[in-house]
């Protein structure tokens, strides 16, 4: 595939030329990089730093959030990181919608448990709350993720089982969507797996479901 068809795989259709910059960057990105079982950190620092290279040239806040601390987080270094799903905004209306479709509706509170951990997602006045892993916990999610990763290149469920847990710790804080979605891809195209037809938020599905019932549906 060329980098403007993984491009259209990996962001919404761009309605200015910062969306533009970032489809071409991502798809070139899934198109020239490769995975291999040992290469899952450089990959993600490579992944990580151009979408961070591409906030500071348009100049929007994502750069600002994460300079100096992505690192420190990745290391084992700060709290929790949140995302948020706020009503008045277009990505959380985004959010609030599939959550809302694959939620529990009586209560506000949902755990979502993998080995030790428990990730939380939290509603008030209609806005929901993501909790991702504490930093104290990214370097042991981390030897899981290595390990699912490497477990990947023979199993299609541990390639989704590391989607899931990738979504759910975001080990950078921010950007747990674009980087997940770029190493899915790579490892799709190293085990020659079909590819989605088009772009979908299986970051906000991963947020909102199990990880078995999100590895049932992605397969």
């Amino acid at each position: 595939m060329k980098p403007a068809e993984f491009g259209a795989l990996l962001s919404e259709e761009p309605r200015d030329a910062a969306g533009i910059d970032f489809r071409n960057r991502m798809g070139l990105l899934a198109a020239s990089l490769k995975a291999t079982p040992n290469n899952l950190t450089e990959l993600s620092f490579q992944i990580f730093e151009s979408r961070l290279a591409f906030s500071r040239e348009f100049h929007t806040p994502f750069a600002k959030m994460v300079e100096g601390t992505y690192e420190d987080r990745w290391d084992g270094v700060g709290e929790y990181a949140w995302s948020f799903g706020f009503r008045d905004e277009l990505r959380g209306k985004e959010i609030i919608s599939i959550f809302e479709r694959n939620l529990e509706p009586k209560v506000d509170t949902w755990a979502f448990y993998y080995k030790q951990w428990t990730f939380l997602v939290y509603r008030a006045v209609g806005n929901y709350y993501i909790c991702h892993a504490h930093a104290s916990e990214v370097p042991a999610i981390r030897r899981e993720l290595e390990r699912l990763w490497q477990a990947s290149f023979m199993s299609i469920s541990d390639l989704f089982r590391f989607e899931w847990l990738w979504y759910r710790a975001n080990p950078f804080g921010r950007a747990g969507a674009s980087t997940g979605a770029v190493l899915s891809i790579l490892l799709q195209k190293c085990l020659s797996y079909p590819y989605p037809k088009r772009y979908e938020k299986y970051d906000l599905e991963a947020l909102s479901l199990p990880v078995e019932e999100y590895i049932r549906r992605r397969m």
